[in-house]
């Protein structure tokens, strides 16, 4: 009865979400819950029930607020908001938006703006979403782009590209989860190698990759994403002076991006060579590969650092800029007001949903889902079966990188106790890459999910409208990957037929959503 009530309490935050409730209400009610279950079931404690849950909740909350990782997120997140917003009162980036507007002729050009913005800045999830998201918005309000629109946009194209880049935030703690399954295990297989070979069967990233682009090809529309508006020109003689200050700063894209271009090259800096660049140096000339499993970094201080600089530099140019009517400490004051005051509920949202992972992590959900899956596994159906599990315990508590470090420890002794020494390696790589894609999809339909909340701050929409709107559109990716991809290879077919399949698979199916999206507009 215990297990079910925990299985059951991520799937309750859910549908309350669907229900419209606030989600900020949604996970305190799950954290409640989940105090009042821990304290159940824990009789021995000496404090009373009630009581004990409370103290239990209190601890959580405190915890997860004061975390040093959790810290430097909602620092990111402040600096980064921030910085765009200084850049969106500088004269140059407006001139900016105003071009690139300019040149683009509908709705449907903005969003590949959006998307390509989004897999552009490959190396890391959150510097994605943050600045495409808010670059998006201030683009594609010209076009009346609805914001869930952009918020899926943003989301199904940061973490599917970070998950699979060579170069990311990411690869570190990939490849360093699955060398210390291997090294526990004591199977003599490089990690990277194992990565590299699994890119092939990392179905559900390059699948939605190739779906949000079909989806803004086609103008795709799955319930209850709410409608687009027709696609129309725009014709940006709006204001004289708009188009005087975009005569004035004709070719001005190094100088409106000069923040971004700050941060980037900040952050390949401190990637490449960590935050001592000597020893970075020296550990990646001495050896490459050693250096990139176990990185003498911390990502998210990296993203700290950075976006700081970024918004330092954007600070800098906006004080500078003579185009102000009024004192630009006066607007500087009066952005930062506006963003924090806009910030304090979301970050709400953000120590409520690390709570709720918390309490479901000493709960065990995750170890109980993977251990009890696990004892079902046919060595064929590995790879699906690890999909789906990665995306059970992905959703449940809501971050990819807690999946990895719950479910590679259970995965790889399975998988090297029930295969042959001819079959271990190819089961390895691709149930290895199915953990990797469960875990994103796992995160698209959580509402407790950092990335899923941090785009809807992005785009400038609640959290509950956001998981509404993009969870079917994940589920149809998910469903093209499990009947085009898992189960074929499950029956043994090569990866080159599995990759024919996904593809007829995924084009009758946005043939389909077409087809339906054409006749609910006629009427039909």
């Amino acid at each position: 009865m215990h297990e079910w009530l925990l299985i059951a309490l991520p799937l309750g935050v859910l549908v309350l979400t669907y229900l419209k409730m606030r989600v900020e209400i949604a996970l305190l009610v799950g954290c409640v819950l989940g105090a009042l279950l821990f304290a159940f079931s824990n009789p021995s404690s000496p404090y009373g029930m009630l009581a004990s849950s409370i103290k239990y909740l209190t601890s959580a909350l405190v915890k997860n607020l004061i975390d040093a990782d959790h810290l430097k997120v909602i620092f990111f997140t402040l600096f980064m908001t921030l910085m765009v917003r200084v850049m969106q009162e500088h004269s140059s980036f407006k001139a900016l938006i105003v071009q690139t507007s300019a040149r683009l002729k509908n709705a449907r050009q903005a969003q590949m703006l959006t998307y390509w913005s989004g897999l552009l800045i490959f190396f890391d999830d959150y510097l994605s979403v943050m600045f495409a998201g808010k670059l998006a918005c201030a683009i594609n309000e010209k076009f009346r782009v609805r914001k869930a629109k952009i918020a899926y946009i943003i989301d199904s194209t940061s973490a599917p590209i970070a998950s699979v880049s060579l170069v990311s935030t990411w690869i570190g703690y990939e490849l360093s989860q699955i060398q210390d399954a291997l090294d526990r295990s004591q199977i003599s297989i490089d990690a990277m190698e194992l990565f590299v070979s699994g890119l092939t069967t990392r179905f559900y990233p390059l699948v939605t990759i190739v779906f949000v682009w079909c989806v803004i090809r086609w103008q795709l529309h799955i319930p209850p994403m709410p409608k687009h508006n027709e696609l129309f020109v725009e014709s940006f003689e709006e204001e004289k002076s708009t188009s005087t200050v975009t005569h004035r700063n004709k070719g001005s894209f190094v100088r409106a991006l000069a923040p971004l271009w700050a941060l980037m090259a900040s952050l390949a800096l401190v990637l490449v060579f960590s935050l001592n660049p000597l020893r970075g140096v020296i550990e990646w000339w001495q050896s490459p590969e050693q250096w990139l499993l176990h990185p003498n970094v911390d990502s998210l201080l990296a993203l700290v650092v950075v976006s700081a600089i970024g918004l330092g530099i954007a600070l800098i140019q906006s004080l500078r800029d003579k185009s102000h009517e009024t004192n630009p400490w006066s607007v500087l004051f009066k952005t930062t007001k506006d963003t924090l005051q806009e910030l304090k509920p979301l970050v709400l949202v953000l120590v409520l949903a690390w709570s709720f992972s918390t309490i479901l992590n000493e709960l065990g959900l995750g170890a109980l889902l993977a251990d009890r899956l696990s004892d079902v596994l046919s060595i064929r159906w590995l790879p699906f079966a690890t999909f789906i599990i990665s995306a059970l315990v992905a959703f449940s508590m809501g971050s990819s990188w807690a999946t990895m470090a719950i479910v590679f420890p259970v995965l790889v002794p399975i998988a090297h106790y029930t295969s042959s020494e001819t079959e271990l390696y190819n089961v390895l790589a691709y149930s290895c890459s199915a953990v990797l894609s469960g875990a994103v999809l796992g995160d698209h339909i959580s509402p407790i999910s950092d990335t899923t909340i941090l785009s809807s701050i992005a785009a400038e929409i609640e959290v509950r409208e956001h998981v509404r709107t993009q969870t079917p559109y994940a589920l149809v990716a998910a469903g093209i990957v499990i009947v085009g991809g898992y189960c074929p290879l499950a029956f043994g077919l090569s990866i080159t037929w599995v990759w024919v399949s996904l593809l007829a698979l995924l084009s009758m199916s946005v043939a389909f959503i077409h087809l339906r999206s054409k006749a609910s507009k006629t009427g039909l």
